[in-house]
Parts: structure tokens; sequence; C-alpha cells
């Protein structure tokens, strides 16, 4: 990867929390989550130990928040959780 790049990727998910970890060094935004059709949809901050999140969305099919901008390094990245099925992400590589 490199900086520009798109980065897209899914996570699996199935009542668990998923994480998107960049490799250290690297750093990116994350502009948009979705999470697909389950009761409970979460997205949110991992530094190995301390989990922050917000709600994507609750019993709505293929949630979407497309407005939240989040900032994620090796150090502090993106977690997902969502019941019944995958969250996917998109961003930029901005280091």
């Amino acid at each position: 990867m490199a900086v520009g790049d798109i980065i897209n990727g899914k996570l699996a998910n199935s009542n668990n929390w998923a994480y998107f970890q960049p490799s250290s060094g690297t750093e990116i935004i994350i502009t948009g989550v979705f999470a697909g059709d389950g009761t409970v949809q979460l997205f949110g901050m991992y530094d190995g130990t301390d989990l922050g999140y917000g709600r994507i969305g609750y019993s709505g099919n293929f949630s979407i928040n497309g407005m939240q901008k989040i900032g994620i390094t090796n150090t502090n990245y993106l977690s997902t959780y969502s019941v019944n099925t995958h969250s996917y992400y998109s961003g930029i590589q901005i280091k």
C-alpha cells in the first residue's frame, strides 16, 4: 500500500469484535463503515486493551455511517461488531 491508495476491506464478525490494524508507521483515514444485517452494529477504536465505540445502526439492514471520519494507526485501530454478518470499511492511506 502507498500514500493515496484507497483501502477497502471486509471484517468477519458474526457475534464477535473484528479489527483492522494497519502495519507499523501506516496511517489511514476511514471514511465509511458499513454493517450488514443484524440487531447490533457497532464500530470504534481499539488499542489492544481499551475499546471506545459508537452505534452504526440497530435492527436495520445494511446500516451505514458514511459521515464519520476516523484516523487509525497501528496503535489505535478500527474495531467493528455485527451480530449476524460482516462489516465493511473504506478509507484512504495518508502515511
